[in-house]
């Protein structure tokens, strides 16, 4: 018996988006299924961001050190709601006027990919730790209404648990993210996840993987390299640099000076964002030490919905006079890395806090 959750909350134009990397890499594959991907208009993509957009409120993270009292009842939230019983679906109506296309065709075209796309069979586990085998795409079914202008869609509890599940994740801004498609949208979403020293891969796997026909390097830059560099310059939270060796592209990425306007909460999100990627870079922080910087650095909401950042100006002010005791010991900054850096500024956070000194914040070492 099919359980259906109805989910009617208004949609609003989030700023920006969450997408998690579990369901990038297994639903947005474009390694595998490229061609499939390549294949679909921009509609696919804005509905699949739209749908990752309504359920941004259940997003949580099961590692240990998330779960705080807020990620703690997200997590309650979305397994009483879509784990609790077998076979439980979710389902959304949207109005073909929330997406650029108005034609019943396309919409009908994409919704029959998404249903066959990526269809399993897979095993979900309820609350209750029983497991059992289904099958389906991130859409079971969907209906469209002619005469209301709208379309319902189920969608399955295995995709949207990768949905909202943000363990790992990229940042990006909505209306950025939307603009793209094919190979755009999958080259965007592979310059957010490179890793911190970069990669190099060769010019055939670059014009292969994005579905491109260029015959040299340097008509890949002149057609596809350059107008992307300048559009995620300019719109982007994080764009690319690169440089060329023989058929060799050396590719790092960076974050922008995005200079658009941002509510209070996502400046807070966007600029811990960055200063994280920062102290990665600068000393070579591990994993472990980064979610200790975060749990300090990221704003506190108040009970009036206002942020408090007392936390974050407190560790920013400790980090400068991190950078005077180096200069003290005639080093630079950068030349102090990983558990050295963490005992460093450990003895800092301690001397400057202000509060109870049984409960001043410490970076992992």
């Amino acid at each position: 018996m099919k359980i259906i959750k109805e989910i009617k909350t208004p949609f609003s134009t989030p700023e920006i988006i969450k997408i998690s990397n579990e369901f990038r890499k297994d639903y947005l594959d474009y390694l595998n299924h490229r061609e499939e991907l390549f294949a679909q208009s921009s509609l696919f993509n804005k509905i699949i961001l739209r749908i990752i957009a309504d359920f941004s409120s259940y997003h949580y993270q099961v590692s240990k050190s998330f779960l705080g009292v807020e990620n703690q009842r997200q997590y309650q939230l979305f397994e009483q709601e879509f784990l609790s019983e077998d076979d439980t679906y979710c389902k959304r109506v949207y109005s073909f006027s929330d997406f650029s296309s108005q034609r019943k065709k396309d919409f009908i075209k994409v919704l029959e990919f998404m249903k066959e796309y990526k269809n399993g069979p897979y095993t979900v586990e309820t609350l209750n730790k029983k497991k059992y085998t289904t099958s389906g795409g991130l859409i079971l079914n969907y209906k469209v209404l002619d005469k209301e202008g709208k379309f319902e869609i189920l969608i399955t509890n295995y995709w949207l648990e990768k949905i909202v599940k943000v363990n790992t994740y990229n940042t990006f801004l909505y209306e950025f993210i939307t603009l793209l498609k094919g190979n755009k949208f999958s080259f965007a979403l592979w310059i957010e996840s490179l890793p911190e020293n970069g990669t190099t891969p060769h010019f055939n796997t670059m014009n292969s993987s994005l579905g491109l026909n260029y015959t040299n390097v340097k008509d890949l830059v002149k057609g596809f390299l350059k107008p992307m560099k300048t559009m995620m310059d300019e719109l982007s939270l994080t764009s690319f640099n690169y440089s060329i060796k023989g058929d060799y592209i050396y590719f790092v990425n960076y974050k922008t000076n995005y200079k658009g306007k941002l509510n209070q909460s996502n400046r807070a999100i966007v600029s811990v964002k960055n200063k994280l990627a920062y102290y990665k870079r600068r000393h070579s922080i591990n994993e472990n030490q980064l979610k200790s910087i975060r749990t300090i650095i990221t704003p506190i909401k108040l009970p009036d919905n206002s942020l408090s950042y007392v936390n974050y100006d407190y560790f920013m002010d400790c980090y400068q006079l991190f950078i005077v005791v180096a200069k003290s010991h005639s080093k630079k900054a950068t030349e102090i890395q990983g558990s050295e850096f963490s005992k460093i500024m450990n003895e800092i956070l301690k001397e400057k806090w202000k509060g109870n000194q049984d409960n001043f914040p410490i970076i992992t070492l």
